[in-house]
């Protein structure tokens, strides 16, 4: 079991580094605090940082930067589930599983290379590959080369 929960934690880890990162740009220097309201006997006051950004700015910002990161793991983690499928698929073909083909998958894009002995076996393959929910588009790289 803990092979299978470590490539989740290793996903997580761009995305608490692009918080860390976004929260320490709006900590660069000191705060200087501005006075908003002329009236002495009551002020409001506003927290600017170096960048001219208030803090609540700087927080969406930051809020805006961790949603993205969080889009970009899950999308990352839909292709590493349809390349996964793809290969078991390919393991259990009787005639497939002998093959080498490597399945590379990008943003749903799956492009299959290696070597098939017919036209037959490249066709299957690339069945298979489409057949994988999530899967936009095959391009099936795979050459025909018969077996010694």
């Amino acid at each position: 079991m803990p092979s299978n929960n470590q490539p989740r934690s290793r996903l997580w880890l761009p995305t608490v580094a692009l918080a860390a990162a976004a929260l320490l740009a709006g900590c660069g220097r000191p705060a200087e605090t501005t006075a908003t309201n002329n009236d002495s006997t009551r002020s409001s006051d506003v927290v600017v940082t170096d960048s001219g950004k208030s803090a609540g700015q700087v927080v969406d910002q930051v809020g805006q930067d961790v949603r993205a990161a969080g889009q970009a793991v899950a999308d990352t983690t839909k292709d590493i589930a349809i390349t996964t499928e793809i290969n078991t698929l390919l393991a259990r073909d009787d005639k497939l599983s002998a093959m080498k083909i490597n399945v590379d998958t990008q943003a749903g894009q799956v492009m299959l290379n290696g070597t098939a002995p017919s036209d037959e076996d490249r066709t299957r393959a690339a069945d298979l590959a489409r057949s994988v929910g999530g899967v936009i588009n095959v391009d099936n790289k795979l050459q025909v080369q018969a077996r010694n």
